[in-house]
């Protein structure tokens, strides 16, 4: 069974479609352009290098982190207010978005 969410099948599933592109916008229909694009497409690292995964620690959240940030009041409750709403502002951020 082929694993869908792994790195390689992404990897050659999003360059697949990359080259299905330049096909398309590039050598329309012309056969001997699509058989020479095929031969220079197919080479390896001519359009992506090789994926690879790189792992960073995890970052700490602040736990009250709006109430306790040193912003102008007004500000901290506008963004209180987004964050209750759920409105991409979190009421326990990352101490490097405080």
């Amino acid at each position: 069974m082929s694993d869908i969410y792994g790195v390689h099948y992404i990897h050659n599933t999003l360059l697949e479609k990359l080259k299905d592109y330049i096909r398309a916008q590039y050598f329309g229909e012309n056969n001997l352009l699509l058989d020479k694009s095929d031969e220079l497409l197919n080479q390896d690292l001519l359009l992506s290098q090789n994926p690879y995964i790189e792992s960073n620690t995890p970052y700490t959240t602040c736990e009250q982190g709006l109430e306790l940030a040193d912003l102008p009041k007004d500000i901290q409750k506008i963004l209180t207010v987004l964050s209750k709403e759920g409105i991409g502002v979190f009421e326990n951020p990352y101490t490097h978005q405080i």
